[in-house]
């Protein structure tokens, strides 16, 4: 159908086919290439079919362009850089990918290769997913647990997380309905996956899936067919682990269900609200910033646990790409919708309407797309699937044929460049991190000192100067660690914890404590704060002031009682320390909460009262099970370690685990570390 050169191209048709099937098992099994090598191999094969004429692209091919284009302009504005970069470069990528693909489904030789390569390591990867459930389910059997549900959170298939593998499992129905071959049996096992997964959210897109198909389908044997294939999953899921099925089916009856519903709510209100009072509304605020955007709206209570996700797919938008992106994005979807309408006499299309349709709302209840490239590359795959018999004598020709492959090899050199960088910059800090380690300042501060004069690296080189200091005591240091952080402070304003660290790590008390009394109104629930501003009132001596930020500090986080400070006036201050465990030891719970239960029953262990402390621990592990530390203060090992370290990690039977003492540092990067992953794309750490 692409005329004589497609006959003369047919064997680089199958290779590219072979090529393009690699390649989504890569991403399913999220291979490594550092080296980029799919994407330049992707350019090449780009050229070497020819992409198809600009002037004859289709709706859907104009919308990708501009979100790719759309993308990369956004790294210009973005508040996360190094994130928004990666995103543009992956939605580059898939656009070459979906190009691509518009070729080779034209091609019925090339697109069996392409259907029968990425099939086989389709059913690897999900027979794989159910032998680890049934590893996962032995793990909690043995370590006395009843029931599944709880313990979802150490089922990681593939290492994804439980709802990221169900939204997999969700478009992975679709690629199954291109295969036609064997479905009855992949069906069972996608089915079977999805209902395993114990996940509210893929219940939800399944079920909304099988109506529309009832709906859609025209075909009664394939109606019956999907029905008897779906109901046959699920009496075997229920026939095993009823009481986890039916926990999963009432969607809203446990409490962490009724928290997690309310959780996903107040989100969505609290992005609204932060959007309508924002400044970049137009454009948003960049790919990857949203936790960065609602930081201090969400993320600054230590008694709720950080998660990196949007609750769900329109506010993620609306955050990162603000008005405009949203609108680009309803234009899209509205294209979609208006090609499969046109299309609707075809069974494919209605059958992959049935799966965008499904995985829209799991995207509804958490947005993971974005953020699992297998499911953004098989997405534009079935795209293309769908203008398959469109693509008819419409290749570029002459120099029409090398500006699409030009322009993508020029992102890639830049993506190169800025990788190469990237990396230098972080060898040059896990550098300087393992000399501190080893008490070698000079070192240190000669790597870190290599380190570009931008933002994550700013707030790196005064983190690795104040160690420095806390070395040999040079107050150099202290002012360099300062100028550091506030030159981060002046490019990044938003950024709360750059404000810590100048109030918390400064050498002038009375300012510090201005600043951080100031952060503690402002965020009354983060004991981050809390605990600083104790610690230093505590140093200037006004104790009495000191004693009620350390009790706020505690109640929200106990472990502070590991640290070295209450350690110190334990020892040299004991009058003090029996009046700060006494305050302790009448704390009460205002609620039924077992994460405050936990918390209260943590206190209690600590300051000695173990009848109080069991009876609140027990209260909390009743309704939430899967909470670790106070199955390790019960002495429930084995539970413990299952927790903690998941069920691949081996227990000893002669040491019993002993929580790792904690100081200052390492409080502020267990409250910082993950948000400066996402938020800067490096590591605070070697």
């Amino acid at each position: 159908m692409l005329g004589t050169k497609k006959n003369l191209l047919f064997p680089t048709y199958n290779i590219i086919a072979l090529f393009m099937g690699l390649i989504i098992a890569a991403k399913l099994f999220r291979v490594d290439d550092n080296y980029y090598l799919g994407e330049l191999l992707s350019i090449i094969a780009l050229l070497a079919i020819g992409p198809l004429s600009i002037k004859r692209w289709s709706g859907i091919d104009i919308c990708l362009g501009v979100i790719s284009v759309y993308d990369i302009v956004s790294c210009c504005y973005s508040n996360c850089t190094n994130p928004s970069i990666q995103v543009a470069f992956s939605s580059v990528s898939f656009f070459i990918f979906y190009l691509i693909a518009r070729q080779l489904f034209a091609d019925a030789k090339a697109e069996k290769i392409l259907l029968i390569t990425s099939s086989v390591f389709v059913i690897i990867g999900v027979c794989l997913g159910i032998s680890l459930f049934f590893l996962f389910q032995k793990s909690i059997k043995d370590a006395g647990f009843e029931g599944l549900y709880h313990f979802r959170f150490l089922y990681r298939p593939l290492n994804y997380y439980v709802n990221q593998w169900g939204t997999i499992l969700i478009i992975l129905l679709g690629w199954i309905c291109l295969i036609r071959k064997y479905t009855s049996v992949l069906f069972f096992l996608l089915f079977l996956s999805i209902f395993l997964c114990f996940s509210r959210g893929a219940y939800l897109a399944l079920g909304g899936f099988l109506i529309l198909w009832l709906f859609f389908i025209p075909s009664w044997k394939e109606k019956i067919r999907m029905l008897i294939i779906a109901v046959a999953s699920l009496i075997f899921v229920f026939l095993f682990y009823p009481k986890d099925c039916l926990t999963t089916l009432k969607m809203n009856s446990t409490t962490s269900q009724q928290k997690s519903s309310m959780v996903r709510i107040r989100s969505t209100q609290v992005a609204l609200d932060t959007f309508c009072a924002g400044s970049n509304q137009l454009f948003g605020y960049g790919n990857g910033s949203y936790t960065f955007v609602l930081d201090k709206a969400i993320n600054q209570d230590s008694r709720q646990m950080y998660t990196s996700f949007a609750p769900n797919l329109p506010i993620k938008l609306l955050i990162e790409k603000g008005i405009i992106g949203f609108c680009l994005y309803m234009c899209f979807f509205f294209i979609i919708a208006q090609y499969l309408w046109k299309n609707r006499d075809i069974r494919d299309t209605r059958a992959v309407f049935c799966v965008f349709c499904a995985v829209f709302i799991k995207e509804m209840t958490q947005a993971d797309f974005f953020n699992i490239q297998f499911v953004w590359l098989v997405f534009y795959l079935q795209l293309a699937y769908l203008q398959r018999n469109d693509v008819s004598r419409v290749v570029a020709v002459d120099k029409e044929k090398f500006v699409l492959p030009s322009l993508a090899i020029i992102m890639y050199i830049c993506w190169c460049m800025h990788s190469f960088l990237l990396k230098r910059n972080m060898g040059l800090c896990s550098k300087a991190f393992i000399a501190i380690e080893k008490a070698n300042v000079g070192e240190a501060v000669r790597y870190i000192e290599q380190t570009s004069q931008q933002l994550p690296y700013l707030i790196l080189r005064g983190w690795i100067y104040m160690q420095c200091y806390k070395v040999d005591k040079n107050e150099e240091y202290v002012k360099k660690a300062q100028a550091a952080w506030w030159k981060a402070h002046q490019c990044q304003p938003e950024d709360i914890h750059i404000e810590y660290l100048l109030n918390a790590y400064g050498n002038g008390c009375q300012k510090n404590i201005y600043g951080l009394k100031e952060l503690s109104k402002k965020y009354p629930y983060n004991s981050l704060y809390s605990f600083a501003l104790g610690e230093i009132l505590y140093e200037e001596n006004r104790k009495d002031e000191a004693m009620n930020f350390l009790i706020k500090a505690i109640l929200y986080t106990p472990t502070i009682l590991r640290t070295e400070f209450i350690e110190n006036i334990k020892e040299h201050d004991l009058i003090y320390f029996q009046s700060l465990r006494k305050k302790l030891s009448a704390l009460r719970p205002m609620d039924i909460d077992a994460n405050e239960m936990a918390r209260i029953g943590y206190i209690a262990y600590w300051c000695g009262n173990t009848k109080e402390a069991r009876f609140y621990l027990r209260k909390a592990i009743e309704e939430f099970p899967s909470l670790s530390t106070p199955q390790r203060l019960l002495g429930n090992k084995k539970r413990y370690q299952l927790l903690k370290y998941g069920f691949f990690q081996k227990s000893s039977t002669s040491v019993y685990p002993i929580e790792e003492r904690l100081d200052n540092d390492l409080l502020f990067i267990r409250f910082y570390g993950k948000k400066f992953q996402n938020w800067y794309g490096i590591p605070f750490g070697k």
